[in-house]
């Protein structure tokens, strides 16, 4: 059977937290949910052809997706969905269904996970997948490669019967992580991803663990219980991403750093492989270990990204974070001192934030060490705390799960600084608090010191001026 993973560009999506210029496409990170799969279905079943198809990197997105279903005639279709791109999604599905009227299309991700009964009201849809994908979608494409049409109880797999959605069980999970093989990376071109603020002209991103076991109010993170992959594990995949003539890594888990000796570990491995790389990891602040640091450093990793979030004391109880501002301002200072470079992200506008405390978060990035902050909007994600409350107390309408069952109605998600300040003026405060950081000469020594190549320093020059040219307010 011919198996197409897709992409889909994001023509129609819903802005979240950040500032719709900022940004822009200078962060493009390969769909590595999307390689996951095919990287096991390859290895589980190879008499399958398999191929993925990334359109948020290609300049004509459809007529590269009509290409691809003329050429290769896929029986399944596989399509990514995050609820602010739910709307290119389902254009691909029906553009699938309008050329391949007999391929099966099914759709997973973010968003299915959440909402899979929504996603069974739409008629171009056939199965969805939820929690994890890999062994759910393999176990569907041995069923239909035999011939059997009606997918039957495969854990974690919704579909419809008689125009009401089934489902097979609780949504899929991997225990054995180890059991997955790596990424297949090989199925797209390495050199279109990179980062707005990375070393090397192009890089990727890796994740080695599956959950966070922690409950902040903002976060739509639902799966608690934390996987990890064994270190060798890691290392095999470090290990092939160098056979590809990758040289720079984004460690992409929720929290690389949860277990400080693991990373320690993963560092002395790389060592002892003499695997040229430099690399990131978004991690906790609280739980950055000198020593740990002092490892990961001599083994290449240049910079660490900490969910830092405010600095007043009451917002980071209401978020839950679970450590003070004294815990933040020790943490980047252990990782400065361990020769690191930080990346700091901050939210403004959180539930009944008052501007007082916006202007302590605002104030607290401009006086850590730090070489870059990102300032978002507090938005109220489906699935977290804080949205399901603000629907609880009347606030705002479930309109996440109305877009979810109606995407063509026009959406603009509300904030939750709607309700104190006012949207616009948190927008204001966020566009201030990029030109108060950035403006600042240190800033910008520090960023050409850390460039090692002329495309990696164009990316961070057109990254300044988007930022600085941000409006005062939407």
């Amino acid at each position: 059977m011919r198996v197409l993973l897709v992409n889909p560009d994001d023509a129609g999506k819903v802005e979240v937290a950040i500032h719709k210029r900022f940004l822009s496409r200078d962060f493009v990170y390969p769909p590595l949910g999307l390689l996951f799969l095919a990287g096991h279905l390859r290895q589980v079943a190879p008499e399958h052809q398999v191929r993925v198809l990334d359109l948020q990197t290609e300049r004509r997105p459809k007529a590269v997706l009509e290409s691809a279903l003329r050429q290769f005639r896929p029986g399944v279709v596989g399509v990514s969905v995050f609820t602010n791109l739910l709307r290119p999604a389902l254009a691909v599905c029906r553009l699938v269904k309008q050329k391949l009227p007999q391929a099966t299309v099914v759709v997973g991700g973010p968003h299915v996970s959440l909402f899979a009964a929504e996603m069974m009201g739409f008629e171009e849809v056939d199965c969805a997948v939820r929690g994890d994908g890999e062994r759910t979608l393999a176990a569907l494409v041995a069923r239909l490669s035999a011939g059997m049409r009606e997918p039957a109880a495969i854990p974690g797999l919704t579909w419809r019967a008689h125009g009401t959605p089934v489902e097979g069980g609780d949504a899929g999970r991997v225990d054995d992580l180890d059991a997955l093989t790596a990424p297949a990376r090989d199925l797209l071109p390495v050199r279109r991803y990179s980062m707005l603020t990375g070393r090397r002209s192009h890089s990727t991103t890796a994740v080695t663990s599956r959950g966070c076991p922690y409950h902040c109010s903002f976060c739509d993170v639902t799966q608690r219980m934390v996987r990890f992959h064994s270190t060798e594990w890691v290392l095999e995949d470090l290990a092939q991403c160098v056979a590809l003539g990758i040289r720079e890594v984004h460690f992409f888990d929720d929290i690389f750093n949860l277990r400080p000796q693991r990373v320690a570990a993963i560092s002395e491995g790389i060592l002892a492989r003499g695997l040229d790389l430099d690399w990131s990891f978004r991690g906790r602040v609280d739980q950055l270990e000198p020593d740990m640091l002092g490892l990961a450093r001599r083994a290449g990793c240049y910079r660490v990204y900490l969910g830092l979030e405010s600095g007043s004391p009451t917002t980071l109880a209401a978020m839950r974070k679970g450590f003070t501002v004294e815990a933040v301002r020790a943490g980047v200072a252990a990782a400065r001192g361990a020769g690191m470079e930080v990346h700091g992200y901050f939210m403004l506008g959180f539930p009944g934030e008052p501007e007082e405390a916006m202007q302590q978060t605002i104030g607290l990035a401009t006086e850590l060490d730090l070489d870059y902050a990102q300032f978002s909007v507090t938005s109220y994600l489906p699935g977290s705390q804080i949205y399901q409350q603000a629907c609880g107390q009347g606030l705002v309408d479930d309109f996440w799960r109305e877009f979810a069952r109606d995407p063509s109605r026009e959406l603009r998600a509300p904030l939750p600084a709607r309700f104190t300040i006012g949207e616009r003026e948190v927008w204001k405060l966020a566009n201030a608090a990029y030109r108060r950081f950035y403006l600042r000469p240190r800033m910008v020594v520090r960023a050409l010191r850390s460039v090692r190549s002329p495309h990696a320093l164009y990316r961070r020059a057109r990254g300044a001026l988007l930022s600085l040219a941000l409006p005062a307010a939407d």
